[in-house]
């Protein structure tokens, strides 16, 4: 029964793409705009089963927090995440839309950044026929870029995130500075 299980949990997490195009793009406009070559370490592409199985399993734990993330799983449809790591550190960094060309005309805009020394995190959306259905976050500390891609209808959850200042702070430093 025990080996049932681990095969259910562990298959939806695997249909996962192990490329993603975007993400390599998304990387060579990093390079440029940083000023050194990044080496892939990971980048995998998870799927909507994968947040359809995440939430039902989390909707069924008698936890209200992570009955409201299994709620919210099922409007993910689809998480491209990349890992590179920096052969040499960049005299500055500076990524986003006013560095990264591809970032600007693809509509891109810029909701929350933060600096602090050598890391630097944006948040970016995209809205489509009204909604927010593209989030990204880029995320680099000096050695290594994080590029994380959410796809869906993500307005509830961009929502829930602006309102709650005290756990956005929490989460990026005291140097958030939202756009706007």
């Amino acid at each position: 029964m025990r080996r049932v299980l681990s095969v259910l949990l562990i298959v939806p997490i695997l249909s996962g793409c192990l490329v993603s195009r975007e993400i390599s793009h998304l990387r060579r406009d990093a390079e440029r705009a940083l000023g050194t070559p990044l080496e892939r370490e990971f980048v995998i592409t998870l799927g909507p089963r994968t947040f359809r199985a995440v939430g039902w399993v989390a909707r069924r734990v008698p936890d209200p927090w992570l009955q409201m993330a299994g709620d919210m799983a099922g409007e993910i449809e689809r998480v491209k995440v990349g890992v590179f790591r920096a052969e040499e550190r960049p005299d500055s960094v500076r990524l986003g839309p006013s560095t990264m060309p591809r970032l600007a005309s693809s509509g891109w805009d810029v909701l929350a950044r933060t600096r602090s020394g050598d890391a630097a995190t944006w948040v970016m959306t995209r809205e489509r026929h009204g909604s927010v259905r593209d989030l990204l976050v880029l995320t680099f500390d000096g050695s290594e870029l994080v590029v994380v891609r959410f796809e869906g209808w993500l307005d509830a959850i961009v929502e829930r995130a602006l309102a709650d200042r005290g756990f956005l702070g929490e989460m990026t430093g005291e140097s958030l500075r939202i756009p706007g």
